[in-house]
Protein backbone atom coordinates (compact mmCIF):
# COMPACT_ATOMS: atom_id res chain seq x y z
CA UNK A 1 0.00 0.00 0.00
CA UNK A 2 1.11 3.51 -0.75
CA UNK A 3 0.92 4.77 2.84
CA UNK A 4 2.92 1.86 4.16
CA UNK A 5 6.28 2.96 5.43
CA UNK A 6 9.16 0.62 5.24
CA UNK A 7 10.81 -0.17 8.50
CA UNK A 8 14.21 0.55 6.95
CA UNK A 9 13.04 3.98 5.81
CA UNK A 10 11.67 4.74 9.26
CA UNK A 11 14.94 3.66 10.77
CA UNK A 12 16.85 5.90 8.35
CA UNK A 13 14.67 8.88 9.28
CA UNK A 14 15.19 8.39 13.03
CA UNK A 15 17.56 10.95 14.55
CA UNK A 16 18.98 10.36 17.95
CA UNK A 17 18.09 13.10 20.37
CA UNK A 18 20.96 15.39 21.16
CA UNK A 19 21.58 16.08 24.75
CA UNK A 20 22.31 19.58 25.73
CA UNK A 21 25.97 19.66 26.64
CA UNK A 22 26.70 20.55 30.18
CA UNK A 23 29.05 23.33 30.88
CA UNK A 24 32.59 22.07 30.49
CA UNK A 25 31.53 18.70 28.76
CA UNK A 26 33.01 17.50 25.44
CA UNK A 27 30.92 17.74 22.26
CA UNK A 28 31.22 16.27 18.80
CA UNK A 29 33.16 18.38 16.37
CA UNK A 30 30.75 17.43 13.56
CA UNK A 31 27.22 17.12 14.91
CA UNK A 32 27.51 18.86 18.26
CA UNK A 33 26.22 15.86 20.20
CA UNK A 34 27.27 15.64 23.82
CA UNK A 35 29.81 12.90 24.35
CA UNK A 36 29.74 10.74 27.41
CA UNK A 37 32.60 11.65 29.71
CA UNK A 38 35.53 9.33 29.16
CA UNK A 39 34.65 8.56 25.49
CA UNK A 40 36.83 9.84 22.68
CA UNK A 41 34.34 9.42 19.78
CA UNK A 42 30.81 10.63 19.16
CA UNK A 43 28.21 7.93 19.73
CA UNK A 44 25.99 9.52 17.07
CA UNK A 45 28.31 9.97 14.11
CA UNK A 46 31.59 8.48 15.22
CA UNK A 47 33.59 11.66 14.85
CA UNK A 48 36.37 12.27 17.35
CA UNK A 49 35.55 14.34 20.37
CA UNK A 50 38.09 17.11 20.35
CA UNK A 51 36.14 20.27 21.15
CA UNK A 52 35.17 21.34 24.65
CA UNK A 53 31.67 22.60 25.10
CA UNK A 54 31.60 26.32 25.48
CA UNK A 55 30.75 27.44 28.93
CA UNK A 56 27.36 29.03 28.78
CA UNK A 57 26.91 31.80 31.24
CA UNK A 58 24.06 31.30 33.61
CA UNK A 59 21.10 33.47 32.82
CA UNK A 60 20.70 34.31 36.46
CA UNK A 61 24.35 35.17 36.98
CA UNK A 62 24.79 38.68 38.23
CA UNK A 63 27.24 40.96 36.47
CA UNK A 64 28.63 43.30 39.07
CA UNK A 65 27.59 46.87 38.47
CA UNK A 66 30.40 49.29 37.81
CA UNK A 67 31.50 51.28 40.81
CA UNK A 68 29.78 54.63 40.95
CA UNK A 69 31.86 57.56 39.71
CA UNK A 70 33.51 59.25 42.66
CA UNK A 71 33.72 62.99 42.31
CA UNK A 72 37.13 64.41 43.24
CA UNK A 73 37.34 65.75 46.74
CA UNK A 74 36.83 69.51 46.79
CA UNK A 75 40.01 71.54 47.17
CA UNK A 76 39.75 73.52 50.40
CA UNK A 77 39.85 77.26 49.95
CA UNK A 78 43.00 78.92 51.27
CA UNK A 79 42.59 80.09 54.83
CA UNK A 80 43.06 83.83 55.13
CA UNK A 81 45.66 84.94 57.63
CA UNK A 82 44.08 86.50 60.71
CA UNK A 83 44.08 90.28 60.71
CA UNK A 84 46.80 91.76 62.92
CA UNK A 85 45.61 92.91 66.30
CA UNK A 86 46.67 96.35 67.61
CA UNK A 87 48.83 96.17 70.71
CA UNK A 88 49.10 99.91 71.39
CA UNK A 89 47.64 103.26 70.46
CA UNK A 90 49.32 106.62 69.90
CA UNK A 91 47.48 109.33 71.84
CA UNK A 92 47.80 113.08 71.24
CA UNK A 93 47.76 115.35 74.28
CA UNK A 94 46.30 118.73 73.38
CA UNK A 95 47.31 121.99 75.09
CA UNK A 96 43.92 122.17 76.84
CA UNK A 97 44.59 118.81 78.51
CA UNK A 98 42.23 116.75 76.35
CA UNK A 99 43.44 113.64 74.52
CA UNK A 100 42.47 111.80 71.36
CA UNK A 101 43.65 108.59 69.67
CA UNK A 102 45.76 109.13 66.56
CA UNK A 103 46.74 105.73 65.16
CA UNK A 104 46.70 102.07 66.19
CA UNK A 105 50.07 100.40 66.53
CA UNK A 106 51.04 96.78 66.04
CA UNK A 107 53.83 94.49 67.15
CA UNK A 108 57.02 95.52 65.37
CA UNK A 109 58.08 98.81 63.82
CA UNK A 110 55.95 101.85 63.01
CA UNK A 111 57.38 104.85 61.17
CA UNK A 112 55.86 108.18 62.17
CA UNK A 113 56.15 111.25 59.99
CA UNK A 114 54.38 113.76 57.83
CA UNK A 115 54.32 111.34 54.87
CA UNK A 116 53.31 108.19 56.75
CA UNK A 117 49.95 109.05 58.32
CA UNK A 118 47.30 111.63 57.50
CA UNK A 119 47.21 112.65 61.16
CA UNK A 120 50.65 114.26 60.77
CA UNK A 121 50.29 115.68 57.26
CA UNK A 122 49.71 119.27 58.43
CA UNK A 123 52.49 119.37 61.02
CA UNK A 124 55.30 120.99 59.06
CA UNK A 125 57.65 120.80 62.03
CA UNK A 126 57.69 117.02 61.48
CA UNK A 127 59.95 115.47 58.86
CA UNK A 128 58.40 113.11 56.27
CA UNK A 129 59.95 110.16 58.13
CA UNK A 130 60.45 111.58 61.59
CA UNK A 131 60.95 108.74 64.05
CA UNK A 132 60.52 105.00 64.48
CA UNK A 133 58.55 103.37 67.28
CA UNK A 134 59.05 99.66 67.95
CA UNK A 135 56.85 97.52 70.18
CA UNK A 136 58.39 94.22 71.23
CA UNK A 137 56.44 92.05 73.69
CA UNK A 138 55.14 95.04 75.62
CA UNK A 139 58.39 97.03 75.54
CA UNK A 140 58.46 100.33 73.63
CA UNK A 141 61.52 101.68 71.83
CA UNK A 142 61.83 105.04 70.08
CA UNK A 143 64.49 106.21 67.65
CA UNK A 144 64.77 109.53 65.84
CA UNK A 145 65.40 109.11 62.10
CA UNK A 146 67.57 112.18 61.65
CA UNK A 147 64.59 114.55 61.66
CA UNK A 148 65.20 118.26 61.28
CA UNK A 149 63.63 119.30 64.58
CA UNK A 150 64.25 116.19 66.63
CA UNK A 151 62.21 113.87 68.84
CA UNK A 152 62.09 114.63 72.57
CA UNK A 153 61.00 112.82 75.73
CA UNK A 154 59.74 114.37 78.94
CA UNK A 155 62.09 114.22 81.91
CA UNK A 156 60.92 112.23 84.92
CA UNK A 157 64.25 112.38 86.76
CA UNK A 158 67.66 113.97 86.31
CA UNK A 159 69.38 113.22 83.02
CA UNK A 160 73.09 113.36 82.22
CA UNK A 161 73.87 116.02 79.61
CA UNK A 162 76.36 115.45 76.81
CA UNK A 163 77.98 118.05 74.62
CA UNK A 164 75.53 119.02 71.87
CA UNK A 165 72.37 117.82 73.65
CA UNK A 166 69.26 119.86 72.85
CA UNK A 167 66.35 120.38 75.25
CA UNK A 168 63.08 122.26 75.11
CA UNK A 169 61.53 124.38 77.83
CA UNK A 170 58.22 125.99 76.91
CA UNK A 171 58.67 127.14 73.33
CA UNK A 172 62.40 127.71 73.80
CA UNK A 173 65.01 125.39 72.32
CA UNK A 174 68.46 125.33 73.91
CA UNK A 175 71.68 123.45 73.20
CA UNK A 176 74.19 122.50 75.87
CA UNK A 177 77.88 122.95 75.14
CA UNK A 178 80.52 121.54 77.44
CA UNK A 179 83.54 123.80 77.83
CA UNK A 180 87.00 122.32 78.27
CA UNK A 181 89.17 123.91 80.92
CA UNK A 182 91.08 126.97 79.74
CA UNK A 183 94.83 126.66 79.91
CA UNK A 184 96.82 129.87 80.14
CA UNK A 185 100.13 130.24 78.39
CA UNK A 186 103.33 129.62 80.30
CA UNK A 187 103.59 133.32 81.07
CA UNK A 188 100.05 133.38 82.48
CA UNK A 189 98.41 135.09 79.50
CA UNK A 190 94.85 133.99 78.64
CA UNK A 191 93.73 133.97 75.01
CA UNK A 192 91.24 136.73 74.30
CA UNK A 193 87.69 135.56 73.90
CA UNK A 194 88.16 132.53 76.11
CA UNK A 195 85.28 131.73 78.41
CA UNK A 196 85.37 132.63 82.05
CA UNK A 197 87.84 130.45 83.91
CA UNK A 198 85.03 129.27 86.17
CA UNK A 199 82.62 128.33 83.33
CA UNK A 200 82.00 124.63 82.79
CA UNK A 201 79.42 124.96 80.04
CA UNK A 202 77.41 127.20 77.78
CA UNK A 203 73.74 127.26 76.80
CA UNK A 204 72.90 128.42 73.29
CA UNK A 205 69.42 129.61 72.39
CA UNK A 206 68.59 128.05 69.00
CA UNK A 207 66.82 130.49 66.70
CA UNK A 208 66.71 128.20 63.65
CA UNK A 209 68.64 125.45 61.88
CA UNK A 210 72.31 125.86 62.79
CA UNK A 211 71.57 129.40 63.94
CA UNK A 212 72.41 129.81 67.62
CA UNK A 213 71.19 132.97 69.25
CA UNK A 214 72.09 134.33 72.63
CA UNK A 215 74.57 132.26 74.66
CA UNK A 216 74.77 131.95 78.44
CA UNK A 217 77.92 130.96 80.31
CA UNK A 218 77.36 128.40 83.06
CA UNK A 219 79.28 128.86 86.28
CA UNK A 220 78.92 127.81 89.88
CA UNK A 221 77.13 124.67 91.03
CA UNK A 222 73.93 125.17 89.03
CA UNK A 223 72.08 127.36 86.55
CA UNK A 224 68.32 127.83 86.95
CA UNK A 225 65.88 128.74 84.19
CA UNK A 226 62.32 130.08 84.60
CA UNK A 227 59.81 132.62 83.45
CA UNK A 228 60.13 134.82 86.53
CA UNK A 229 62.98 133.43 88.60
CA UNK A 230 66.39 132.04 87.75
CA UNK A 231 69.72 132.87 86.20
CA UNK A 232 68.11 132.75 82.75
CA UNK A 233 64.52 133.94 82.34
CA UNK A 234 61.98 133.93 79.52
CA UNK A 235 59.32 136.34 80.80
CA UNK A 236 57.31 136.33 77.57
CA UNK A 237 56.94 132.55 77.25
CA UNK A 238 53.69 131.53 78.93
CA UNK A 239 54.60 127.82 78.70
CA UNK A 240 57.61 128.30 80.99
CA UNK A 241 56.92 127.93 84.71
CA UNK A 242 58.08 130.57 87.16
CA UNK A 243 61.00 128.33 88.16
CA UNK A 244 61.19 125.63 85.52
CA UNK A 245 64.49 123.68 85.49
CA UNK A 246 68.11 123.68 86.49
CA UNK A 247 71.38 122.39 85.09
CA UNK A 248 73.57 121.11 87.92
CA UNK A 249 77.29 120.41 87.94
CA UNK A 250 78.35 117.35 89.96
CA UNK A 251 81.61 115.39 89.80
CA UNK A 252 82.66 117.05 86.54
CA UNK A 253 79.38 116.07 84.89
CA UNK A 254 76.31 118.14 84.03
CA UNK A 255 72.73 117.06 84.77
CA UNK A 256 69.39 118.40 83.55
CA UNK A 257 66.68 118.46 86.24
CA UNK A 258 63.04 119.53 85.88
CA UNK A 259 61.70 121.47 88.89
CA UNK A 260 58.13 120.09 88.79
CA UNK A 261 57.20 122.48 86.01
CA UNK A 262 53.65 122.53 84.68
CA UNK A 263 54.54 121.70 81.08
CA UNK A 264 57.70 119.68 81.57
CA UNK A 265 61.23 119.72 80.21
CA UNK A 266 62.05 117.68 77.09
CA UNK A 267 65.42 116.24 76.10
CA UNK A 268 66.26 115.14 72.57
CA UNK A 269 66.55 111.44 71.71
CA UNK A 270 69.85 110.78 69.93
CA UNK A 271 70.00 106.97 70.04
CA UNK A 272 67.60 104.05 70.31
CA UNK A 273 65.84 104.49 73.65
CA UNK A 274 63.46 102.31 75.64
CA UNK A 275 60.44 104.37 76.57
CA UNK A 276 58.15 104.02 79.56
CA UNK A 277 54.49 104.05 78.37
CA UNK A 278 53.77 106.89 80.80
CA UNK A 279 56.50 109.10 79.27
CA UNK A 280 55.22 111.66 76.74
CA UNK A 281 57.19 112.35 73.57
CA UNK A 282 57.32 115.62 71.67
CA UNK A 283 57.36 115.56 67.86
CA UNK A 284 56.79 118.63 65.72
CA UNK A 285 54.47 120.88 67.68
CA UNK A 286 52.42 118.07 69.26
CA UNK A 287 52.79 116.06 72.44
CA UNK A 288 52.05 112.32 72.32
CA UNK A 289 52.04 109.29 74.56
CA UNK A 290 51.70 105.57 73.87
CA UNK A 291 48.93 103.53 75.46
CA UNK A 292 49.45 99.76 75.56
CA UNK A 293 46.26 97.76 74.93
Amino acid sequence: MADTVCADDEQQQMVLPQATPEAGAKVCSQCGTAITPGFKFCGNCGSPAIVDAPVQPSLDSTIPAPAPFAAPAPVPAPVAAPAPVPVARLIVQRPDGSTAPVIDMFEGETILGRSTHAAFSNDYYMSPNHCKLTIDSGSIFVEDLGSLNGTFFRLSHEELLHDGDVFRVGTEVLRYRALPPVDALDDGTIIAGSPNLDAWGRLELIMGKDAPGQAFAMTGERIRIGREEGDITFPDDGYVSGEHLEVTRMDNASYLIDLNSSNGTYLNIKNLMELDPATPILMGYQLYRIELL
